[in-house]
């Protein structure tokens, strides 16, 4: 008997479920996908040790998440439960005031929370199952994996770890709803929803008063930002910017309609048009009495803004940029200043001497020799190091890399480009590194004339150059190198010898990592390499796990975020039940109430967005330089996909909660049905 009734409830009072199934669904979904990557066929045969390691740390990394995930969730599903028992608060009371005991109240609502937890893992396993494969293509495509290698795939393992989750928070949420029903009494269920929303401070001037000294805190916030180190850390400015922020923001959540409203109630035509009354002083209340949540709301949504944004559009830029970065295959290195080195000994000479044929693996070698000048330091060329990123701190005493003009022009025909011609009297700049670049492009454009052993040069032209002539992580190729003449390269000692190559058709990649990986090893061996494979997998690998992450973790701040606002939207709405049964006393009719709910959720919603929103452009940019000097990354925001991202949850989320606030209304009240 009681399952039927159960069922019929759960039928019955689907529409009052609706954010609670959402939620519920979504946290199903997200928690399967980014648990079911392991079980990603591509990860499992990757044939390179670096890219089952990073494999393995991503499929670490999303478990401990999860599990954190989880323990977030539970507070949100048992947030989301307490409306429904506040919802439902008269019909307990008529449950009781028939005589039904609280054990058998219990057991209705159990068993309605079973059902629609069913249902909610069904639909999140069923969308789970479709977004993993998503989020595997994506996974693929970051750590540069060939796509080809993708297979569809389900999770067992996946399923049972969020099986096993979710029955321990329902677990909690039954256990929460049986003491709940437990210590309630029967005039407190009959008479739930009579609490009248009252405005803390009434006084004009005092709320004027907020809201100036909101809006000079968020100016002298931003002040701090980008004049001072108000996003640095380790720096007193940034708990102060912090603290400002915080503050500013809730003052002004706190006092802006107050303000607006008095200044529309100079407009009395339009002011008493209709029920804006009603609708004004409804937003009004409302906000200032959850100021503090929509201002813990609002500051989750520009961190989900800012953390997906700048996660997601680190990871495509360096995965878009790493063909362009690596126009070779192969980069092998020789210290010619190690002892260790061999006299007249090539890199060539080298490997075949430990049994690696060169010829057997690689094609279209190109040899070339980096000098030095001792007496010839970035300092010299670059005289501001206060424009320095802070990952170039040491590089004014570093001595600045010299190619000679014949070496230099190897390296363009070799990448399909024209060669140059230079006088013994001139030198050109060649760079990469947008950290150096437009400081050695000054350079040119002020001075020009540098000393290269007993020799002053001019610029040939006022251009840097920009060619990558050996392999290194994207970003840091090459931070200055003069290219001069062969006359003055010829008086000068070489210090490097680099050989570029490719790999010969059929040799695996990461077949030849490892083969030479054996080899080539050790802080103290005089060779280096870097090959294009073992780029993509470590240096694009490290920046796909933060991005996985951060995308990860947005999204479940935004799904927290929008779940209370659509919570605390329908609790009020439950509570403001009698006063919408006054509007329809009064003669409104339907379709009036309908716009007064839809504009109440518009505002609710959209105020904390749109500061969000205002707050991700103003600070994003300045986060994204810090990246820029920090890592010595230039990457782009990515805003299309947090925009798309938001578009999607936070809509559906305020259309679910629009309709399911007239449900509320329509089975409360008799709103004129006609």
């Amino acid at each position: 008997m009681y399952l039927k009734i159960s069922w019929n409830n759960v039928k019955k009072n689907f529409k009052d479920y609706g954010v609670y199934f959402l939620t519920l669904m979504i946290a199903i979904a997200l928690f399967y996908a980014f648990n079911s990557l392991g079980s990603q066929s591509a990860f499992e045969t990757a044939t390179s040790t670096a890219t089952k390691n990073l494999s393995k740390q991503l499929i670490t990394m999303m478990s401990v998440l999860s599990k954190f995930v989880a323990v977030i969730l539970s507070f949100l599903i048992i947030y989301a439960n307490n409306f429904l028992l506040k919802r439902r608060k008269k019909e307990l009371g008529i449950y009781m005031l028939l005589g039904m005991e609280n054990r058998r109240i219990s057991s209705i609502f159990v068993t309605e929370i079973i059902l629609v937890g069913i249902i909610s893992f069904l639909a999140g396993i069923t969308v789970g199952s479709v977004l993993s494969q998503g989020i595997s293509i994506l996974a693929l495509r970051l750590f540069a994996f060939d796509l080809s290698s993708y297979q569809f795939s389900f999770s067992m393992t996946s399923l049972g770890n969020t099986l096993i989750a979710f029955v321990i928070i329902f677990v909690l949420v039954i256990l929460f709803n049986v003491r709940m029903i437990r210590k309630v009494k029967l005039i407190d269920l009959m008479n739930a929803g009579r609490v009248n929303e009252q405005l803390n401070i009434k006084s004009i001037k005092v709320i004027v008063g907020i809201f100036l000294v909101g809006i000079a805190m968020l100016f002298s916030a931003l002040w701090l930002i980008y004049k001072g180190n108000g996003l640095k850390a380790d720096s007193p400015e940034f708990l102060i910017s912090a603290a400002f922020v915080i503050l500013g923001t809730g003052c002004l959540i706190y006092s802006f309609f107050t303000v607006f409203l008095s200044l529309l109630k100079r407009n009395s035509k339009w002011y008493y048009k209709n029920i804006n009354v009603f609708v004004l002083r409804q937003i009004s209340s409302k906000i200032q009495t959850n100021f503090v949540t929509i201002t813990v709301v609002c500051l989750l949504l520009t961190a989900t803004m800012v953390i997906v944004s700048t996660g997601m559009g680190m990871a495509f830029t360096l995965n878009n940029n790493a063909d362009s970065a690596a126009p070779y295959e192969v980069s092998i290195y020789q210290e010619l200043d190690n002892p260790k080195v061999v006299k007249g000994q090539s890199i060539t000479d080298y490997l075949q001497e430990h049994k690696i044929k060169t010829d057997d693996y690689l094609e279209k070698k190109l040899e070339i020799h980096i000098i030095e000048d001792k007496s010839l330091q970035y300092n010299q060329v670059l005289p501001d190091t206060s424009l320095l990123w802070d990952t170039d701190k040491d590089l004014p005493q570093e001595n600045m890399p010299i190619m000679s003009i014949s070496d230099y022009n190897k390296i363009l025909v070799s990448q399909g480009k024209d060669k140059i011609q230079l006088n013994d009297d001139q030198y050109i700049f060649n760079s990469c590194y947008k950290g150096t670049k437009e400081l050695l492009a000054n350079y040119l454009g002020k001075k020009g004339h540098i000393t290269v052993g007993d020799q002053t040069l001019t610029p040939a032209e006022l251009k840097v150059q920009e060619v990558i002539y050996y392999l290194s992580p994207v970003g840091a190729n090459d931070k200055g190198t003069i290219i001069v003449s062969d006359q003055v390269a010829k008086e000068l000692t070489p210090t490097l010898v680099v050989l570029n190559a490719h790999l010969q058709k059929g040799v695996e990649p990461e077949s030849f990592d490892n083969q030479i990986l054996k080899l080539i090893g050790g802080s103290d061996c005089p060779y280096k390499f870097f090959t294009k494979s073992m780029l993509n997998v470590i240096y694009y690998g490290g920046f796909a796990l933060v991005a996985f992450v951060c995308c990860y973790m947005g999204i479940v701040f935004l799904i927290i975020s929008v779940s209370i606002l659509a919570l605390q939207q329908l609790t009020e709405t439950v509570d403001n039940v009698y006063r919408y049964q006054m509007l329809k006393n009064l003669g409104v009719d339907k379709g009036m109430c309908n716009k007064a709910i839809l504009r109440q959720i518009v505002v609710y919603f959209g105020t904390p967005l749109l500061l969000a929103i205002i707050y991700t452009l103003v600070g994003l940019p300045k986060i994204l330089s810090m990246v820029r000097r920090g890592l010595g990354l230039q990457i782009g925001s990515n805003v299309g996909f947090t925009l798309v991202l938001f578009l999607i949850i936070y809509g559906s989320y305020f259309v679910i909660t629009y309709f399911s606030c007239r449900s509320i209304l329509g089975g409360n009240i008799a709103i004129d049905k006609e």
